[in-house]
């Protein structure tokens, strides 16, 4: 059964769902394997300050020597698309507690971080750029983490817009939110 066939086309033929879609050539580009320039200007984004990773390569050092590093990590990516599995390297994080301000010896004031190796961010980076041209038409405009145009607080706007909607309807409703701790 197509995805079609299972969702119906009442729901197929809304113009939110049609205007999700990938177009033909969406899906052609997203098929094709990550180019070097892709992995070029992912390592340009990169945050150059940041931490050692994994495998005790900072940023900065893998920016300083990029044309030692590009072509290797290219075919070493090339490699793990065609398998189909990342390095145990680029599958592995070792996680570090850092302290928060007070008391150190409170378990609570300790924040744990993983340390991933940063060859394997580049390519995630890489992969990403790729989907931000994408993931403002494609995801739900409920979504509003991890998304460049959208905020935190309209979700508040949308919880308002939801309560107005069901007194104006006179509509029962509920709201669950959970928190973690």
């Amino acid at each position: 059964m197509s995805i079609e066939e299972f969702l119906g086309p009442g729901i197929c033929n809304d113009p939110i769902v049609r205007n999700s879609k990938l177009t033909e050539q969406e899906r052609d580009y997203f098929e094709t394997p990550l180019t070097l320039d892709e992995l070029d200007l992912a390592m340009q984004g990169s945050n150059k300050n940041s931490a050692p990773g994994i495998d005790g390569y900072p940023c900065r050092f893998i920016n300083q020597f990029w044309e030692t590093f590009r072509v290797p990590l290219f075919n070493c990516m090339k490699e793990s698309f065609e398998i189909g599995r990342l390095p145990d390297s680029f599958r592995t994080a070792v996680i570090k507690l850092l302290p928060k301000k007070g008391d150190t010896t409170a378990m609570k004031n300790w924040r744990p971080i993983s340390l991933l190796s940063n060859f394997y961010k580049i390519i995630s980076r890489a992969l990403n750029n790729r989907l931000n041209k994408i993931t403002g038409r494609i995801l739900s405009r409920a979504q509003k983490g991890f998304t460049k145009n959208r905020q935190g607080h309209e979700v508040l706007i949308n919880i308002e817009d939801k309560i107005n909607f069901c007194k104006k309807k006179q509509n029962k409703g509920l709201y669950c939110s959970s928190r973690s701790t």
